[in-house]
């Protein structure tokens, strides 16, 4: 599998610490502290599917659009039931020839949804778009300081063709932990619910075991793994784990301060905000690691090749 392109979008409205702490019981200083966030953007007037199609805008370019397979969306925050985000991606750019579908795991979804297009690619379709795109806003409590505070909207997505290049990758779940952390359906009644302590805990536990079991997989040693991008939960939960992995800080790519938790939308948004800057560089040959964990309770780990 090869990564061809990436992109991503963030909605312009900005939502800083320093507004929150004007109808929160909390403080820039404290937010920071915790959490390593600053500032999160809001779909103010735009729905999951509209920074989804800008994702994909961007990803198609000047391709002809019926070279592409498939479309796959990982979003827990549909606007709607049906049609889907993916459907809506494929309708507005043309994509024809592209079979169609979303899949919800949560903050591992991205993960999850690059495991199925590499078997997609493996049934010999040759080029699809995977987008993790999250309005988390349409879910969230802004009177619940637990939750207020972490999490944004957002979009980013890769576009794929299939490649000799290995990958490697090791998907799970711990549905007993469920209630760990929850959501109703956008604009319903039911908002984001989440046990920060069991969420930190499960992480430094079966994530951190994932990881190290999927580079076992691999024929690589943890240490000539490039660049590791995590979920962007927490800012103290990396830094952890790159010190129990005795692995510098630098190694673990960070964009949370200005994006918060954006769930599926994270690694893309990470992994295309980083190619942006030339930290990442496509057909370079570095090696990444994946690493996605959230609702459900769901993690996965894939490592490929750039």
């Amino acid at each position: 599998m090869q990564i061809l392109k990436t992109a991503h979008f963030l909605p312009e409205k900005v939502l800083t610490n320093l507004d929150l702490e004007k109808t929160l019981d909390t403080t820039d200083d404290w937010i920071k502290s915790r959490t390593g966030i600053s500032l999160r953007h809001i779909g103010e007037n735009i729905t999951t599917s509209d920074m989804a199609i800008e994702v994909g805008k961007k990803l198609l370019g000047d391709i002809d659009p019926l070279s592409i397979d498939f479309v796959i969306v990982a979003t827990f925050t549909p606007e709607l039931a049906m049609p889907t985000v993916s459907c809506k991606v494929q309708g507005a750019l043309g994509l024809k020839n592209a079979c169609a579908f979303d899949l919800n795991a949560a903050c591992s979804g991205f993960v999850y949804a690059m495991n199925v297009a590499n078997g997609l690619l493996k049934t010999g379709l040759k080029k699809g778009m995977v987008i993790g795109a999250e309005k988390i806003s349409s879910v969230l409590d802004f009177h619940d300081r637990k939750t207020a505070v972490l999490f944004g909207d957002g979009a980013g997505g890769v576009l794929l063709e299939d490649s000799p290049n290995p990958t490697y990758q090791i998907m799970g779940a711990d549905g007993k932990k469920s209630e760990l952390l929850q959501s109703g359906f956008p604009e319903g009644t039911e908002k984001i619910s989440m046990d920060g302590r069991g969420i930190f805990n499960f992480v430094l536990g079966e994530v951190k075991d994932n990881i190290l079991k999927t580079v076992e997989k691999s024929p690589y040693a943890l240490e000539e793994i490039d660049y590791f991008l995590l979920h962007q939960a927490n800012l103290r939960l990396l830094k952890q784990l790159a010190h129990k992995f005795s692995l510098p800080e630098e190694k673990f790519l960070a964009n949370l301060a200005e994006t918060g938790n954006t769930s599926a939308a994270s690694i893309p948004i990470l992994l295309s905000e980083f190619v942006e800057k030339g930290v990442l560089k496509l057909f370079s040959k570095e090696k990444i690691l994946l690493s996605g964990f959230g609702g459900g309770l769901t993690y996965g780990t894939m490592i490929i090749t750039l």
